[in-house]
């Protein structure tokens, strides 16, 4: 159940991270990223967690999660994405 939770957790880090840093404004006044990005990122997003959540998790040793651990990791990944967003600041100077 570890690697399964943490498996996601960090897909979906990753993936919408990219939608945090990739400007110095907040993520929603950000102009709008190109359709082509927010495609594959949904996609792999998407097949990412269909392998961990779906019906061949068992082929990848994944396991079943409960909604608790669920609610947990969306609350380490919102938390996550916050920090970024502060963190960002630092990392990216003033235009």
């Amino acid at each position: 159940m570890f690697r399964t939770g943490w498996f996601v957790e960090s897909i979906l880090t990753q993936i919408l991270v990219i939608f945090v840093i990739r400007s110095r404004r907040m993520p929603w006044r950000a102009n709008r990223p190109h359709n082509i990005l927010i495609a594959t990122s949904v996609g792999a997003l998407l097949a990412g967690l269909a392998l961990a959540l779906g019906p061949w998790r068992g082929l990848f040793g994944f396991t079943a999660l409960s909604g608790g651990i669920l609610a947990a990791i969306i609350a380490i990944a919102a938390a996550y994405l916050v920090s970024a967003n502060a963190a960002k600041r630092l990392a990216i100077p003033e235009a």
